[in-house]
Parts: structure tokens; sequence; C-alpha cells
């Protein structure tokens, strides 16, 4: 086994949804490459939840878009020498590609794309600036402090 494989339970505060058990790899560093990477998992959840939102747009507007699908490319970056002050990540840019075959008119398509894509948590979370908060706990104990 990889010493980077990950294993983890993952839900989310949404009625109706289960949690799930999902593995990762870091392959590009030296590990297994056994799964996904974590950047991986995070380009493909935006682009399943633009998806599944852009159906959701489809079914509110009460249209059948036709025959649609979706790239998405994602780009990360760091920058300094990790472990060193004044190192830090990005995600540098995300480009999403929606490719629509479909009868019906364009101005109805692109009001169903908006409509989705300002409907999705991840691209809107992308979009806009998200607080994140960190909380660190050492052997059951809360530790306060700053990560910035």
């Amino acid at each position: 086994h990889s010493k980077f494989l990950k294993k983890m339970s993952v839900s989310i505060n949404v009625l109706g949804y289960s949690p799930w058990e999902v593995w990762s790899d870091e392959g590009s560093i030296g590990a297994g490459d056994q799964a996904p990477c974590p950047l991986e998992y995070l380009t493909l959840g935006t682009a399943f939840c633009l998806a599944s939102h852009l159906r959701l747009a489809a079914r509110a507007m009460k249209i059948e878009p036709g025959n649609m699908r979706m790239e998405m490319r994602s780009y990360y970056g760091q920058y300094g020498d990790f472990g060193k002050k004044g190192t830090y990540g990005t995600t540098e840019d995300i480009k999403t590609h929606i490719i629509l075959n479909s009868e019906l008119p364009q101005d109805e398509l692109l009001k169903m794309i908006q409509f989705g894509q300002k409907n999705c948590y991840a691209s809107e979370g992308f979009s806009n600036k998200t607080p994140i908060e960190t909380k660190i706990f050492i052997n059951d104990q809360e530790i306060k402090t700053r990560l910035k």
C-alpha cells in the first residue's frame, strides 16, 4: 500500500444523502496511484454538481435540452517551496465546456445553463469567496489558533 493512500467517510448536510467511503492517493508525488488524488475528486465533484443542476434546471423549466455533455478542466497551482514559509496553493482556473445538440432555441438553452450554474453549489463556491473554518483537535482538546 502507498503511504499516501487515504480512506475517508464523506457526507454532506443535505437531507436524503448517505455517507460514502472513498479512497484517495497521491500518485504524482511518488505514491502508489491506487485511487484518484484529492484534486481529481474536487474536479469530478464540481462537474457532477453542475451536470445535476443543469438537468434540474431543465426539469424546472419543463424542457428537454436533448443531447448534452460536459467537459471540465481544473488548473491548480502551488507556489514556493513546500514546507517553507510563504508556500501556498491555488485553484488557478476552471474551464467548462457544455456541449449541446438540441432543437430548442438558443436563448432557452442559455437560460437553462445560467439557471443551472447559478444553483450549483460547487460552481458558485468557486465563483464566490467561500469562508473556510479550520478547527484543530489534539488529544481530544480543541486548540485555539488561527491558520493564515
